[in-house]
């Protein structure tokens, strides 16, 4: 999709800093780390939404700004709840 930011870095139209890649998905730095190690693991495919891969409706509760499925992987320092 021309208009998401993750399908540009896939794509290599948006320069990351890449920690692992192979066909099937590509781990990335955030450009905004919440931690001390922060990565984003995405599929190449774009994947709007973990609903469109199974049966439940995830939708955006979890305050999704970021419409391709990716998953955040922070470590390095000491969490508290609510998380922030």
């Amino acid at each position: 999709m021309a208009d998401c930011v993750i399908c540009r870095i896939v794509a290599g139209e948006i320069p990351a800093k890449i920690v692992h890649q192979d066909e099937r998905a590509l781990a990335f730095h955030d450009i905004d780390p919440a931690a001390p190690f922060h990565v984003l693991v995405v599929p190449r495919d774009h994947v709007p939404k973990l609903s469109e891969l199974g049966d439940e409706a995830l939708g955006g509760f979890a305050g999704q700004s970021v419409w391709h499925l990716h998953l955040h992987v922070l470590g390095g320092r000491q969490f508290t709840w609510p998380p922030g």
